[in-house]
């Protein structure tokens, strides 16, 4: 046998998968077992599409490496630990020249000027000289993203050095009638917003990325005006201080919390990651067991996995729908089990099991009270599995942004003390 359904038992990779043994907690065997945070790789039997270039991800060593088209990405923390292969729905970088000098102005006294890169990663220097207080903390870029009240984005650059402690975000409609203002403190790590016409600070983070540090934010505008592309502007964020000298790079304005891509004379879109396979020659249609670890960046309504018959009439499929982690089977376009596993939170590892037999379902997550749904059918002629797969229109609305780090397959819906023992991370 072979494939991904297939026994390991019968010829799987040793690499990949569990050897030819009985399970731990049975007899049962896997049919497949990929530890895709320990291999680093994917298997054969999946394809793989993400037709971008310069997609960016977090190297072994911490530092970013660009990634050509149609590979795929493994990510790994700042202690060298893979998170597993990231999967990314589709976002666009709406700032243009995002690593080099072009197109970015100032206001007051001061050059910006391109310099030598840094970690691969092209750095343009803000070199402030003397001028009124604005000049301190403005250098403009215009994106090509529109917003109006409530819309949430994110901005995120690659800080270099700054001769003063603080660097400054602004963030405003290019009326320039409306401006927040955004500060980092390089002593204290703190992230502050100063003031908020333009938009409120809803979150942010600051991380070592190599030899850079890495602030993002996530803003929301509070205006109800300024229905146009937004400025961004960096600076020292330190009123009458001459003197200043910001290096920075790898600007990114972006609808979600997404991996930076790089842009040069105009936006650019980063294509979602498609992970997807059609080898079914030894699925067992009438049960099984499913077991997905996983991390989630942001809580968008996002699916994480879908087994289908390429139609969206018959499908399985885990997903977060409004920060809820559903499991659901339909057939024929009818809902046959529907098992709500709870609330999760982006950034943390979540481990669902999930069992499926005619009138005989059941979940759990990170060892969890095990959650059953006891009628229903099962879809037959399934002959796709998508890792990260965007469903349809709905709650489930969107491909996943998160990693994948294991995925499990047994032939049989396994009892429910296994489900809950799989789960367990």
């Amino acid at each position: 046998m072979s494939g991904i359904w297939s026994s390991t038992a019968s010829g799987g990779s040793a690499a990949n998968s569990i050897v030819a043994s009985a399970d731990l907690y049975g007899d049962v065997y896997p049919a497949l077992h990929y530890h895709l945070h320990h291999v680093h790789h994917l298997p054969g039997a999946f394809s793989y599409s993400a037709a971008t270039d310069d997609r960016t991800v977090v190297g072994f060593d911490g530092k970013l490496k660009y990634v050509e088209a149609n590979r795929p990405r493994f990510e790994f923390d700042l202690d060298g630990a893979c998170k597993g292969l990231l999967i990314e729905r589709q976002d666009t970088n709406y700032i243009p020249h995002s690593e080099d000098a072009t197109g970015w102005t100032i206001s007051g006294e001061g050059a910006v000027t391109d310099v030598a890169d840094i970690d691969g990663v092209g750095m343009i220097q803000y070199a402030i000289t003397t001028g009124t207080p604005e000049s301190f903390w403005r250098t403009n870029q215009t994106t090509t993203l529109t917003t109006v009240q409530d819309d949430i984005f994110y901005i995120s650059l690659l800080l270099a050095s700054n001769t003063k402690d603080t660097t400054a975000i602004s963030i405003r409609d290019v009326t320039n009638s409306l401006i927040s203002r955004i500060k980092y403190s390089s002593s204290s790590g703190l992230v502050e917003s100063e003031f908020a016409t333009f938009v409120d600070l809803l979150d942010s983070s600051v991380e070592t990325v190599g030899s850079l540090t890495r602030i993002k934010l996530k803003v929301q505008q509070v205006s109800a005006n300024a229905a146009n592309s937004i400025t961004v502007g960096i600076g020292a964020g330190t009123d009458n201080d001459t003197s200043t000298t910001i290096v920075f790079g790898g600007v990114s304005v972006t609808k979600y919390d997404t991996s930076y891509v790089k842009t040069t004379t105009a936006a650019v879109t980063r294509l979602p990651d498609v992970v997807v396979s059609q080898d079914f020659s030894q699925f067992n249609e009438s049960e099984g067991t499913i077991v997905c670890e996983f991390e989630l960046k942001d809580l968008e309504p996002q699916a994480i996995y879908r087994l289908d018959d390429e139609t969206t009439s018959n499908y399985i499929i885990l997903a977060l729908s409004f920060t809820a982690l559903i499991a659901t089977v339909v057939v024929g376009g009818v809902t046959q089990a529907s098992i709500n596993l709870g609330v999760v939170e982006a950034g943390v590892k979540y481990r669902a099991s999930i069992g499926f037999k005619q009138n005989d379902f059941a979940a759990s997550v990170n060892g969890g009270s095990v959650v059953t749904d006891s009628l229903g059918s099962i879809p037959s002629g399934l002959s796709r599995f998508k890792l990260g797969s965007y469903f349809g229109s709905g709650s489930i609305g969107v491909n996943m942004s998160g990693y994948i780090r294991d995925i499990i397959y047994y032939p049989r819906r396994v009892s429910n003390t296994l489900i809950q023992e799989y789960s367990k991370l």
